[in-house]
C-alpha cells in the first residue's frame, strides 16, 4: 500500500480526547463528536489521491458544530512542510482555548496557536500560513525565547552577584550584607538594600540579634555605603541583561518573520497575509512601541513590505513546487502521545510498515 491508503485509525478513535481538552467543550459535544468518530472508526477507507485524502482528513478534523481550525492548521502545516523541506520532522498544532492574539514554539516541533488569533484572522488561510511560517522559523533557528519566570529567575541571580562582590571586597561587611539583602529584594528586586540598612535606625531586626546594637558609627556608615554600591552594580547587570535580552529578542522576532514569509511563500500562500496579520496586531495596546520580546509592529511591517524584492514570489513558489514534485503524497497525520496536540507526521513516518516490510 502507498502512504496514500491508510487511514490513521488511532485518530479516529481517539481524537475527540484532544478536541475536547483543547476546545474546551461540554461533555455533551464531547460525547456527541466520540460518537460521530468511533462510527467512522468501523470503516476502512481507502484513498488513491491527495484529494481524497484531504477530503477525509476535513472530515475527520472538523466539530460538528463547524470548527475546522485543526483541519486548516493541518493543510497549512503539511504543505509548508514539504514545499520547504522541512518534512524530515513531525510538527505538532494545538489551539489555546484564551483569547489572546497571539501564538508561540515551544517544546519539540509544537506550534500553539490562542483562539483569539484563530478568530481575528479567521477565513484567511494567508494571514494564518504566516504566522505557521513564523513560528515553525523559531524552531528550525533554534530561538529559545526565556519565560517571564526565568528572565526574573536570571534577574535574583544578578542581584546576588552583586551583593557577592561587594561582599568580597569588605570581608568584615560580608555576613552582614548577605542578611541584608536576603529574602525579599533579592526575590522581586523592591525597594534598596540602604532601605533596609536605615528604615529602623540601623540594622535591628536583621543583624541586630547578632550584634545586639553595639554597631560603631563608622560601621554603620561603611554598610549604607556598602549597600548603595551593591544596588549601583544591580541596576548596571539587570540595565545590561535586559539590553541583551531584548536586542536578541528582537534579532529573533525579525529572522522569524523573514524565514516564514520565505517559507509561506514556496507554499503558495500569498504574501499579503503577513500584512494581515500584522495589521491585526497593530490594534493590540502598546503594539506600537518595542517591548521586551517583540519590536514594534511599524518596523516589522516595514521589513516585511521590503521582503518582495528580496525575495521574489516566483522564484520561491518556483522553489517550493519543486520541492513538492519531489516529495507528492501527501503527510499523515495523528493523535500526539501527549494527546493534547495534532502531530502532522514527517516524511518517512507517513510509511506503512506493510510498504517497507511486504511479505
Amino acid at each position: 500500500m502507498s502512504n496514500l491508503n491508510r487511514v490513521p485509525t488511532l485518530l479516529t478513535a481517539s481524537f475527540a480526547v484532544v478536541i475536547s481538552a483543547i476546545s474546551v467543550m461540554s461533555t455533551a459535544q464531547a460525547k456527541s463528536v466520540a460518537e460521530v468518530i468511533d462510527a467512522k472508526d468501523q470503516v476502512s477507507i481507502l484513498k488513491s489521491s491527495n484529494r481524497e485524502f484531504y477530503d477525509q482528513a476535513q472530515e475527520n478534523l472538523t466539530l460538528r458544530d463547524g470548527n475546522d481550525d485543526y483541519y486548516v492548521l493541518y493543510r497549512i502545516v503539511e504543505r509548508m512542510a514539504r514545499a520547504n523541506r522541512l518534512d524530515d520532522r513531525p510538527w505538532r498544532v494545538t489551539v489555546v482555548p484564551e483569547y489572546d492574539i497571539n501564538a508561540f514554539a515551544t517544546n519539540v516541533n509544537l506550534l500553539a496557536f490562542f483562539n483569539g488569533l484563530m478568530d481575528q484572522i479567521h477565513g484567511d488561510p494567508n494571514a494564518l500560513a504566516c504566522v505557521v511560517g513564523h513560528e515553525m522559523a523559531h524552531h528550525t533557528e533554534q530561538h529559545i525565547a526565556l519565560s517571564a519566570a526565568q528572565r526574573e529567575m536570571r534577574l535574583q541571580e544578578l542581584r546576588q552577584e552583586a551583593i557577592d562582590e561587594v561582599a568580597a571586597e569588605e570581608e568584615d561587611l560580608s555576613d552582614d550584607l548577605q542578611e541584608m539583602a536576603a529574602g525579599e529584594w533579592i526575590a522581586s528586586g523592591v525597594g534598596t538594600i540602604a532601605d533596609r540598612v536605615v528604615s529602623t535606625g540601623g540594622l535591628g531586626g536583621l543583624v541586630g540579634r547578632v550584634v545586639s546594637g553595639q554597631i560603631r558609627r563608622d560601621r554603620q556608615r561603611r554598610l549604607e555605603a556598602a549597600a548603595e554600591r551593591i544596588q549601583q552594580i544591580a541596576a548596571e547587570k539587570e540595565a545590561q541583561f535586559l539590553a541583551e535580552e531584548t536586542e536578541r529578542s528582537h534579532s529573533n522576532e525579525f529572522e522569524a518573520d523573514e524565514i516564514g514569509y520565505q517559507y509561506m511563500v514556496r507554499a503558495g500562500f500569498d504574501p499579503q497575509g503577513c500584512i494581515t496579520v500584522m495589521e491585526a496586531i497593530s490594534r493590540i495596546p502598546g503594539s506600537q512601541t518595542a517591548g521586551i520580546t517583540h519590536p514594534s509592529t511599524p518596523d516589522r511591517i516595514a521589513a516585511l513590505w521590503s521582503m518582495s524584492t528580496t525575495y521574489p514570489t516566483a522564484s520561491l513558489r518556483s522553489e517550493g513546487d519543486a520541492n513538492i514534485a519531489a516529495n507528492p503524497n501527501a503527510l499523515t497525520y495523528g493523535l500526539s502521545r501527549d494527546r493534547m496536540s495534532l502531530r502532522i507526521d514527517s516524511r518517512s513516518g507517513s510509511m506503512d510498515i506493510d510498504d517497507l516490510l511486504p511479505e
